[in-house]
């Protein structure tokens, strides 16, 4: 049994590894701030270039709690990769609007991660 006074969250320390591994975000968010303040700074279509990837990622973090759910199920392996790569082909759909393959790469490099 716990202490009164014990946290049960164990608290993390500095690391370079966290660092090395939230640069790509901090960069994401400084470039979103930076088109914020003057959208034609860097390049005159970078607004929707950044509306794309906003909508890429809503469609990750939608898809990706339907494959967490069949990840979860006790059903064999075999089925839950072809259910996955069913999902994955699902949600490509959408993406395949934008007639680009830059997209659809990016979402399927997404679903991979």
């Amino acid at each position: 049994m716990n202490s009164p006074g014990a946290s049960p969250v164990r608290r993390q320390e500095f690391s370079l590894i966290y660092l090395i591994t939230s640069l790509p975000s901090f960069f994401l968010s400084g470039l979103f701030f930076l088109t914020w303040v003057a959208p034609y700074a860097i390049e005159e279509t970078m607004v929707l270039y950044l509306a794309l990837i906003m909508l890429l990622e809503f469609i990750n973090v939608h898809s990706s709690a339907l494959m967490e759910n069949v990840i979860i199920q006790d059903t064999p392996r075999d089925k839950k990769a072809l259910t996955i790569v069913g999902l994955g082909a699902f949600y490509t759909l959408f993406v395949g609007v934008f007639r680009s393959h830059l997209p659809s790469g990016g979402l399927c490099w997404l679903f991979g991660g």
